[in-house]
């Protein structure tokens, strides 16, 4: 094996162990957002005093590089935008959790190694 072609190995197999592997998980929205459904289920009025959201974090920090997407019964997707403090800016509707959609979730996976 020629000295470049070596090199060229070692560059890939280097390139594809620093390279974040993505973690895709797929589950049923209401056990992604517990008690969403029970809370949309409460009158307006009274619904009106409290403010529910559900944000991401692990190891006290806020879960950056995710994306989220509802997928309903039809097959249609929606997505669930999650800001840089980790929070989902929008939540599925009572239609969406009593229809049986699921929710995806795609992230970077940090190596064992590199986590503090």
């Amino acid at each position: 094996m020629s000295a470049l072609k070596a090199r060229l190995l070692a560059a890939a197999l280097l390139a594809a162990i620093a390279t974040p592997a993505l973690a895709e998980k797929i589950g049923p929205a209401a056990k992604a957002f517990p008690y969403l459904e029970k809370f949309l289920k409460v009158p307006g009025g009274e619904r009106a005093r409290v403010r529910l959201g559900y944000t991401l974090s692990l190891n006290d920090k806020p879960l950056a590089n995710l994306k989220a997407t509802l997928i309903e019964a039809n097959g249609a997707r929606t997505p669930l935008p999650v800001n840089a403090s980790g929070a989902f800016e929008r939540l599925p509707t009572l239609a969406q959790l009593e229809g049986g959609a699921n929710s995806r979730s795609t992230c970077l996976r940090t190596p064992r190694s590199a986590q503090p």
